[in-house]
């Protein structure tokens, strides 16, 4: 993952090149994250891409914050932890919360 956002899928044995694609959010300061067959790329422009951990690329979600993202996510029993300039907001199965900090 290039800070540009130009994210590429490589194998690490023969460094072979699966993949590479722009994000659809622009640059990205955030570690990348994995969790359940996932990846997790933070934005600074406050979008969250969620990507399916394969050697095809695939976008499975995108979860939009009102503003920057600086931070890597956080992942613990099924649900993800972003924290904004301001938030820090909870993504689960039965819905989102928002705390203002």
């Amino acid at each position: 993952m290039a800070d540009s956002g130009i994210m590429s899928c490589v194998d690490p044995a023969d460094e072979k090149a699966f993949w590479r694609h722009r994000l659809p959010y622009g640059g990205c300061i955030a570690s990348l994250v994995a969790g359940d067959d996932k990846l997790y790329a933070s934005g600074t422009s406050g979008n969250e891409v969620v990507l399916k951990a394969d050697d095809r690329f695939e976008i499975l979600a995108e979860n939009k914050m009102d503003e920057s993202i600086y931070a890597s996510p956080a992942i613990a029993d099924g649900t993800i932890l972003m924290r904004t300039k301001t938030m820090l907001s909870c993504i689960s199965s039965p819905g989102f919360e928002s705390l203002k900090g």
